[in-house]
């Protein structure tokens, strides 16, 4: 059965994403998933192991299960792990930094023809680099200016842009606009809508777009995460072990040490003779 499960899912993972949600990753988990019947024992590693070597996406909870189930249904695999943070606030700007830092991601490095770029699109005092924080007066063409000036850059692989309803900022028009402006693009691209009731109507209109939105950036960089390590387990699947060299010497003096520790008085095989 395990070797029909591999088979299956290296076979399907290359055509449709497989997302796999595990029980018992920890001691106590384990305990009690060996409780009931049916129970899979044996270390974690293990299981990562597999999942890695057929290609699957591996989520750690249930938000994560639906969240990375929208991602991929929704996003192809980034080239890259260099991802781009686009704000009208700073606070969600750095929580977002400090997820990208927490999961193992890299913040993408602004170039200088970015730079310069940016300084002509964006007020003086904006934060001069990744994040991108386009402050809070930020309209919906100023979105939609640095998104694209984003998109035509080199230095990232994904895209996080957040939305916070600010005096100036009218959540529902920046994601109309944004709706038109982050289709079909060169790279995965997601949205954070902050703010509760008051941009549900932006969020429902970027989810009927199809472009992944969540509530938290945590949430969202966590999924940019799941996605990367799916493009990985993707390229592994790809690899051909390399070829063993050959071990008929090897194989004769191993042969030698066995057949001599078999006719010994109790047939036992010493530590040093085992090693060798």
């Amino acid at each position: 059965e395990i070797r029909k499960f591999m088979s299956a899912a290296r076979s399907v993972s290359r055509l449709k994403p497989i997302v796999v949600l595990k029980a018992g990753e920890s001691e106590a988990g384990a305990k009690a998933a060996a409780s009931h019947t049916g129970a899979l024992a044996g270390e974690d590693r293990v299981y990562e192991a597999a999942f890695r070597r057929a290609g699957l996406a591996r989520v750690r909870s249930l938000e994560d299960f639906f969240d990375c189930a929208e991602l991929l249904s929704k996003q192809a695999p980034p080239a890259g792990r260099r991802l781009v943070i686009v704000t009208n606030a700073g606070g969600p700007g750095v929580m977002a930094a400090d997820a990208v830092s927490q999961y193992g991601l890299e913040l993408g490095k602004l170039k200088e023809r970015t730079l310069s770029r940016l300084d002509e699109i964006l007020p003086p005092h904006w934060s001069g680099g990744n994040p991108i924080d386009i402050l809070g007066d930020a309209a919906p063409e100023r979105y939609v200016e640095v998104t694209q000036c984003c998109f035509e850059a080199e230095e990232f692989d994904g895209m996080l842009v957040i939305v916070n309803p600010q005096a100036m900022t009218n959540p529902t028009e920046v994601a109309r606009a944004l709706s038109r402006d982050l289709k079909q693009k060169s790279f995965p691209v997601f949205t954070v809508m902050m703010g509760g009731m008051d941009v549900e109507e932006g969020r429902d209109i970027l989810n009927t777009e199809g472009i992944p939105t969540y509530e938290t950036p945590e949430r969202a960089v966590r999924s940019f995460a799941v996605l990367c390590h799916y493009a990985d387990n993707l390229e592994l699947l790809q690899e051909i072990p390399s070829k063993l060299p050959p071990l008929k010497e090897e194989e004769s003096k191993a042969r030698q040490l066995v057949q001599k520790s078999m006719k010994s008085k109790n047939g036992f095989l010493p530590e040093v003779e085992s090693k060798q």
